[in-house]
């Protein structure tokens, strides 16, 4: 078996029959709509919705989402420590200086 290639004349495809057809489409069209009103149509709430439903998510923006979230679950947990910390608690800190000032770290008291 040899190949053999046959190289058909280009075509342009137009959908209509003449130029006069064209001309007459072309000054009929509609351009009234500016490019805000259309931004606007693009980005109402109903059509992202409609989008978000029907584009499936690519691997890229799985992958962001992903670490977004586990860099916001490590931040919570040190968040959460840092409200246990006795070093940041004014009252741990009265705590202290007053068992200070009784003696309860006294060298005296202490018996190793």
């Amino acid at each position: 078996m040899k190949s053999h290639v046959i190289e058909l004349p280009a075509i342009m495809p137009f959908p209509w029959a003449s130029i006069e057809e064209f001309n007459q489409a072309f000054l009929a069209l509609d351009v009234s709509d500016d490019a805000a009103s259309r931004i606007q149509r693009n980005l109402s709430k109903e059509a992202l919705a409609a989008l978000a439903a029907s584009v499936p998510r690519s691997a890229e923006e799985i992958q962001a989402y992903s670490s977004m979230q586990r860099h916001v679950n490590m931040t919570n947990r040190n968040m959460n420590q840092r409200g246990s910390n006795a070093l940041f608690s004014p009252i741990a800190w009265g705590s202290f200086i007053n068992s200070i000032a009784k003696g309860d770290y006294s060298r005296k008291r202490l018996k190793y």
